[in-house]
């Protein structure tokens, strides 16, 4: 950088003269400013277009009769993730004192004239725009001079746009876009009027760097749907109870999800009804909302339902995001058999009255009331075990008696059978032998009204409790007389899977449910563990609270599923959603800490001061993993910072004599962040002795008209003072 000072003088002096005296004119040089020091754009998604626009100016002075006119020579983008920003401008656009406003219309032409150009004197009609012209320029009209970009006239502003577009985005994502002045070659013998027709650097300030931050996200939705499956088990048609299941609807991705349907497929079963329906329409990232389902059977026949989602979801398939509902299906998995017990009358019970036959009952089940358990008494003498009375328990507790006509069994010897069925399906059996307005037969020597009578034989005369029609214990007897064993007893293996209930068969009613059975994701513990649908897509396996039907990508890893981070440079899609690393909106366990602007993003406010002068310089750190890094701020002489640790400092500009021309300082700072991962920057700040006078306005004197005396001709002699020192910051590389 350089500083001019320029004196115009007369070298005779003629006394006697008369007349006005010389004048002398002070003009600024250019002072650069921006309108604001960082610009947010906040959050922004792939595919979005975030702009803002913030201002350039040239402060020195008001109007060309104060000031110079600056040259802004490069605008440059030092961006941690450079296909995310690009900036533009319209020189049409600028604003001086007391000129137009901006123009936001669009119309640059409107504003054509609000500036010119100084050595042509004719509107500048230049467009820069840093995706057309990584130089910040595409020439549309009358061209600045060489070495500009574009120039500002005292007192004028230049908006620029800064447009932010991400598409490789890593969450928080920090740029900067320095700008910087130049000057004008101006030849040794140039006159005043030429020098300030010139245009000029800010020699103090040189550049700025004007820091950019926005939030990137990927923004797709991702639907998570709890549970996938329901069943309601059983419920008693006359239960006037609410049975109702909810439905949560996540959204675990980025962006916004559009719940376009809920609703029923054609075939529910109309005992299934939405109770409350989740609001359609969006539902922002990390949002949820529920679906509340009634189920109000009408009789006790299996009922089947699914729930059928549309979404934005971009795996979704055409055909939506289905729920299975079931009840009264006997596929609850927590469901126990029921018991029943006969209290009387007793085996061999003989009865030969014409009122009703009384027998006193117990029923129970763990899953429901007593009074919602289906209740018959078969006789297993008549054909195919017809159907006598039904037992319908009276309360709870499933203590009650039921009365069965005489006259709808035959005379002789029968077995009443008290057959318990739940909700499930699932039925228990208990017996009693009766003799009805009969004898025992002579042959029956146990007394359980049974003998060796042909159609129906006891099969073991020494045991009253082995008989036709008896409900088999496991005893490894043949209780019923069918010549089978212990069948329907936990002994026996009663679906043909080669497994009892006591040989661990959890579900004897079920062929494909016995240990070791491959898993399936039908609601039934098939392999007889205890856990249902482990290793299916229904099932959670990793204890994260997403299952492969939840979108889970890898339900062996816990730290996969829609609502993980995604963790940059591991390989893994760790939030399933198809994207990797940092393709996706990802974290970075272990970052480096980066400093804003790169090895030459030290900012200062100034980049020239004199001795004892104080000067504020910063270094925008920013680490993905967020760790705080230290600092440890250096220059080349001596220690002149208030605290060399921080990450902004004061740094006194250190003492030179003062026939000293000026010396150039290497400022530098280094940071490192806990994991020993490091970044270093740098800049050059020029000193000059106190008293130099850098920030003096150049002088123009302007020799008056002498009157009544000789006048002698000269040629105004020039004094040029350079400031060399004070130059663009030097691109280093460490060793």
């Amino acid at each position: 950088m350089s500083r001019t000072l320029l004196v115009v003088a007369l070298p005779l002096v003629v006394l006697g003269c008369r007349g006005a005296k010389d004048q002398v004119l002070d003009y600024a040089y250019p002072q650069l400013s921006v309108s604001q020091p960082t610009v947010e754009f906040g959050n922004a998604g792939w595919g979005s277009v975030v702009d803002r626009t913030f201002y350039v100016s040239n402060d020195g002075g008001t109007s060309l009769d104060d000031g110079m006119t600056m040259a802004v020579s490069a605008m440059t983008l030092l961006d941690t993730a450079p296909d995310n920003y690009s900036f533009s401008y319209d020189i049409r656009d600028t604003e001086c004192t007391g000129g137009a406003a901006v123009d936001t219309s669009g119309d640059s032409a409107a504003a054509a004239a609000k500036s010119l150009d100084i050595d042509t004197g004719t509107p500048p009609a230049d467009t820069g725009d840093s995706s057309a012209d990584t130089g910040g320029g595409t020439d549309t009209g009358t061209a600045p001079p060489e070495g500009a970009l574009f120039l500002l006239d005292p007192g004028c502003r230049l908006p620029i746009t800064v447009h932010f577009a991400p598409t490789s985005a890593i969450g928080d994502v920090w740029g900067a876009l320095e700008i910087d002045t130049e000057s004008q070659d101006i030849p040794a013998d140039a006159t005043a009027d030429q020098f300030l027709a010139a245009y000029h650097k800010d020699p103090v300030r040189l550049r700025k760097l004007v820091y950019l931050h926005a939030q990137s996200k990927h923004s797709a939705p991702s639907l998570v749907v709890r549970p996938r499956t329901y069943d309601f088990g059983y419920v008693n048609p006359a239960d006037t109870e609410d049975h109702v299941a909810f439905i949560e609807l996540a959204n675990v991705g980025d962006g916004d999800l559009d719940i376009s349907s809920v609703a029923f497929a054609d075939s529910c079963d109309s005992a299934f009804s939405l109770a409350t329906s989740p609001a359609l329409g969006v539902l922002e990232a990390s949002g949820s909302t529920l679906a509340e389902i009634r189920f109000a059977p009408t009789d006790d026949q299996a009922a089947y339902c699914q729930m059928l989602i549309h979404t934005n979801d971009p795996t979704e398939t055409a055909d939506g995001i289905d729920v299975t509902l079931t009840g009264n299906s006997g596929s609850d998995p927590e469901n126990e058999p029921p018991t029943v017990f006969i209290r009387s009358p007793e085996n061999g019970y003989k009865y030969n009255a014409i009122r009703p036959l009384t027998m006193e009952l117990n029923i129970f089940d763990v899953n429901q009331p007593a009074t919602t358990l289906g209740c018959k008494v078969k006789s297993a003498v008549l054909q195919e075990g017809a159907n006598v009375a039904t037992c319908t328990a009276t309360d709870d507790s499933g203590h009650f008696w039921v009365e069965i006509d005489p006259h709808d069994l035959d005379s002789g010897s029968d077995t009443l059978q008290v057959v318990v069925t739940d909700g499930s399906g699932i039925t228990a059996m208990a017996a009693v032998s009766v003799v009805i307005s009969a004898d025992y037969p002579s042959d029956d020597d146990d007394g359980d009204g049974y003998g060796a009578d042909v159609d129906n034989p006891d099969c073991d005369e020494g045991d009253r409790n082995t008989y036709p029609g008896a409900a088999e214990i496991f005893d490894g007897e043949d209780n019923d007389c069918d010549n089978i064993i212990d069948e329907g007893t936990t002994g026996y293996d009663d679906d043909g899977d080669s497994f009892s209930e006591n040989d661990g068969d959890c579900n004897d009613y079920n062929d494909s449910a016995y240990p070791g059975a491959p898993e399936r994701g039908d609601g039934v513990d098939n392999d007889c563990d205890g856990v249902v649908d482990e290793g299916t897509s229904l099932s959670d396996d990793d204890g994260d609270g997403y299952a492969e039907v939840n979108n889970d990508c890898d339900d062996t890893d816990p730290a996969r599923h829609p609502g993980a981070t995604e963790i940059c440079d591991d390989h893994i899609d760790n939030d399933c959603n198809g994207l990797i690393d940092s393709a996706d909106s990802c974290l970075d366990s272990n970052s480096n800490p980066v400093i804003v602007g790169g090895e030459t993003g030290v900012a200062a406010d100034q980049y020239a001061c004199e001795s004892g002068q104080v000067i504020t310089l910063q270094a925008l750190v920013y680490d993905a993993d967020g760790q705080v890094p230290t600092y440890s701020w250096q220059d080349d002489d001596n220690q002149n910072f208030d605290n060399a640790s921080s990450s902004t400092v004061h740094w006194t500009c250190p003492v030179l004599e003062s026939n000293s021309g000026g010396k150039a300082f290497l400022v530098s700072v280094q940071i490192l962040d806990p994991d020993t991962n490091d970044d270093y920057a740098y800049t050059k700040i020029a000193v000059y002795p106190e008293g130099f006078g850098i920030y003096d306005p150049y002088q123009k004197v302007v020799i008056a008209e002498k009157k009544g005396c000789a006048t002698v001709s000269a040629t105004p002699a020039l004094s040029i003072v350079g400031l060399a020192l004070a130059a663009a910051a030097v691109r280093r590389r460490r060793a």
